[in-house]
């Protein structure tokens, strides 16, 4: 009898954790399920209905982190910023959790509400968190970017480049700071960079015409043989390598501008003739070696490639899309090839 008693209390223990058991994991999953519906309500730019879905899910499940996060982010997406922090300081406080995208989406939030101290502390946090994601970093620098703190916006698009050179916004920032700074090398070369790995899109719009100008300001076609070239107060500084680098690059601009070449024939020798200068160049001290590596070195070698009327093609291409379309197909074995050596040249940062 006693035996028996064991045996079927056993049996009762294990239905009852089998039970128990297995209502956790329809609850999971319902949760989970009610989290994805929620998300590609968003995608598709319903978030009242997308909201709904996280509160149910939380409700099903009140300690779902992705929930709060999705919620969080829903109601940041749809302009309701403030409604958005109590659910990002549920994942800040939640032990174990992974807190860096909670504080990048308060740092946001921070910025957008013109709290910048706030969003910078909620920034670091977030750096300290996770120091080896590059979109906090540019977040960070982005701000300090707008508040005119131009080396600490460098320091951050820095950091970010070496973390991660293939993100885009990184190399933008990065050239974005060195243009408001006038200078222009490290800016030509930045942007270079940029429409190397975005090179269509509004971004990449926005960034050609501003690459143009670097490449061109100061010079203006007087005649067929004359041309005025206007310097800055600054670059009339024979003792500042800054300005030193401008002037060259101005009279190489009026050099290949009088050659009267077609407009991509003309971006081509303009870049060129850049990327031999910055060879030519001293580098900062305070870079440490950053862009003499990462950028001089690389482009220097790009420049003595066949590859360079598939590069300048190919990062002008929301200016010229449809006679660059046309190039590459009239030379079908441009673009390949300039891939392999893209594929074969990594950056040394």
């Amino acid at each position: 009898m006693r035996n028996l008693y064991r045996i079927i209390q056993a049996t009762i223990l294990i239905v009852l954790f089998g039970t128990t058991f297995a209502i956790a994991q329809t609850t999971a999953q319902t949760a989970k399920e009610l989290v994805q519906e929620g998300i590609k309500l968003h995608d598709e730019q319903k978030y009242d209905e997308a909201i709904a879905k996280y509160k149910e899910a939380l409700k099903v499940e009140p300690d779902n982190l992705q929930a709060d996060y999705e919620l969080a982010y829903t109601l940041y997406s749809s302009d309701r910023m403030a409604e958005a922090i109590p659910y990002i300081e549920i994942i800040i406080k939640s032990p174990g959790a992974s807190k860096y995208e909670a504080y990048e989406m308060l740092g946001n939030i921070y910025d957008l509400q013109g709290k910048p101290d706030e969003a910078i502390k909620a920034y670091n946090l977030g750096i300290a968190e996770k120091p080896d994601h590059a979109r906090l970093r540019y977040n960070l620098g982005i701000l300090y970017l707008r508040l005119k703190k131009y080396r600490e916006a460098e320091d951050c698009a820095i950091r970010g480049v070496t973390l991660d050179a293939k993100h885009p916004g990184s190399q933008w920032l990065y050239a974005t700071i060195n243009a408001e700074q006038n200078k222009k090398m490290k800016a030509i070369l930045g942007f270079s960079s940029f429409l190397l790995l975005e090179p269509s899109g509004d971004r990449a719009e926005a960034a050609f015409i501003r690459l143009q100008d670097l490449l061109t300001s100061g010079v203006t076609k007087k005649d067929e043989k004359n041309f005025n070239i206007t310097l800055s107060a600054s670059s009339l500084d024979a003792k500042d390598e800054n300005s030193l680098s401008n002037m060259a690059l101005q009279l190489s601009a009026a050099n290949v501008i009088g050659k009267n070449l077609a407009p991509v024939e003309q971006l081509q020798e303009l870049l060129k003739s850049a990327f031999e200068l910055a060879s030519e160049k001293q580098t900062d001290p305070r870079d440490g070696g950053f862009f003499k590596s990462g950028y001089i070195d690389y482009f220097a070698a790009l420049a003595k490639t066949t590859n360079m009327p598939a590069f300048t093609r190919y990062v002008s291409f929301s200016a010229y899309k449809d006679e660059n379309l046309k190039w590459f197909d009239d030379h079908k074995d441009a673009l390949p090839a300039f891939q392999t050596w893209f594929n074969t040249n990594p950056r040394q940062f």
